[in-house]
């Protein structure tokens, strides 16, 4: 049930579900803050109520024109958020302009799969709260994903042009990623003849892969590049 070795694990955090309004302005100097209360959804242990997308120990996000934080809930949600530490030191969010978020956690990875013959594409969703998640197997026979970072390295001043792929080890200042290229390498579901001539390896977004000495499946690489639109 391991991870795959060599193989990288995409995690994306987003902002999920509609917006909350504030019902009064925060304090520069506080803990909480209050927000309209909407029901729906359960938390990861099946039994307790999500309180407007939150769960205890939930991530989220306030934000205005002039700002925006991300914050971690310390208590149970109620018509009351509470932070373990102040939400912000010097700035108040309005409750006329100010919106609130559920954070989400999407992790993809590859691991082995259910059918214990092969490995697969799997995604957990963190949503709601920080314990567990929910995993899905997505996609049977894929073996490795791989990441690269698109970095503008223009000086002094960023064009937003990709001048260079890197791994994430390599990646300086993330403030000059602009691009995400994502690779997948996939098998076939059923083994070849035994005399189909077959390459030992494949490039996967600048990792080379070897294939198993006696692997007999015929694969293919896929790749899509997404462009960081609002860093």
């Amino acid at each position: 049930g391991a991870l795959s070795p060599g193989s990288d694990v995409l995690v994306i955090r987003t902002v999920t579900g509609k917006p909350l309004r504030l019902s009064e302005n925060t304090d520069a100097a506080g803990t909480s803050m209050k927000i309209e209360t909407v029901a729906g959804g359960k938390c990861s242990d099946g039994a307790t109520d999500k309180v407007s997308g939150f769960c205890n120990g939930s991530y989220g996000l306030v934000a205005s024109c002039g700002g925006a934080r991300a914050f971690q809930l310390s208590a149970a949600p109620t018509a009351t958020l509470t932070m373990g530490a102040p939400l912000v030191s010097y700035q108040v969010f309005p409750s006329a302009s100010s919106e609130v978020f559920p954070l989400q956690t999407i992790a993809y990875y590859i691991k082995q799969a259910s059918s214990g013959t092969t490995t697969s594409l799997y995604r957990r969703v963190f949503s709601g709260d920080p314990a567990g998640g929910v995993e899905q197997e997505l996609l049977e026979d894929v073996e490795s994903l791989q990441v690269l970072y698109g970095r503008d390295t223009t000086l002094p001043e960023a064009d937003g042009t990709v001048d260079v792929y890197s791994t994430a080890q390599n990646v300086t200042d993330w403030n000059r990623v602009v691009t995400v290229r994502m690779g997948l390498l996939i098998r076939s579901a059923s083994p070849l003849p035994a005399d189909t001539k077959l390459a030992a390896s494949a490039p996967l977004n600048g990792v080379t892969v070897t294939y198993p000495a006696d692997s007999r499946y015929d694969r293919r690489v896929f790749t899509t590049t997404v462009a960081l639109r609002n860093k």
